[in-house]
């Protein structure tokens, strides 16, 4: 398994690819994320981004979707003008309730296992509702909005992580923590459109 540093840098790369597909930044057709990838190839964004068989200018762009340049849209999330667009956003994509596609199967795959973990998802944040495009190691096709971490991680920049729900205030009394699946551990990172708008989470 990867150490926390690098687990957290692969994580960030998968979410940046995620929100590739999602902003249609990178066909389906020409994303085939397998888990044969070797950890350093997943410790290294360049080298992640080749075996993908990407261009330079979508390298740049994924680049981007990680990091700073979104943090006014971040700051700005929480108000009603952006979380309208944002949920304008979501439904363009017709991606509610569709079918399960290879490319999100694979991340998801991708993401358990270079963290070790038994639960990996991309969630969708509806405006009463998180529903799950893909999902490992749980059942649940959706949850209600109020039980969400995703919202949580939506409205940062990065990677959230809460290391020990039943410690945390936001998460102690949430039924997916004191009921099944106890969530004990989550690390998410937002997946955002070409415009910004973080749309959910891997």
């Amino acid at each position: 398994l990867l150490g926390a540093a690098e687990g957290a840098r692969a994580l960030l790369v998968a979410g940046g690819l995620a929100s590739a597909l999602l902003a249609g930044m990178v066909s389906l057709t020409r994303v085939s994320i397998k888990v044969r990838l070797a950890w350093s190839t997943v410790a290294q964004m360049g080298f992640m981004m080749l075996e993908c068989g990407l261009g330079l200018y979508e390298l740049a762009a994924l680049h981007l979707l990680g990091h700073s340049l979104y943090k006014a849209h971040a700051f700005l999330s929480a108000s009603g003008v952006v979380r309208d667009a944002r949920l304008r956003a979501l439904r363009d994509l017709d991606i509610l309730d569709s079918e399960p596609e290879e490319a999100f199967e694979d991340l998801t795959a991708l993401a358990a296992q270079i963290i070790g973990v038994p639960v990996a998802l991309v969630s969708l944040v509806d405006a009463e509702r998180q529903w799950f495009k893909s999902r490992r190691g749980v059942d649940l096709a959706q949850t209600p909005r109020a039980w969400s971490f995703c919202a949580h991680a939506i409205l940062g920049d990065g990677l959230m992580e809460v290391e020990d729900t039943h410690v945390d205030p936001r998460f102690a009394g949430n039924p997916l923590v004191v009921g099944e699946p106890r969530v004990r551990f989550y690390a998410g990172v937002p997946l955002r459109n070409a415009d910004g708008h973080a749309l959910g989470t891997l």
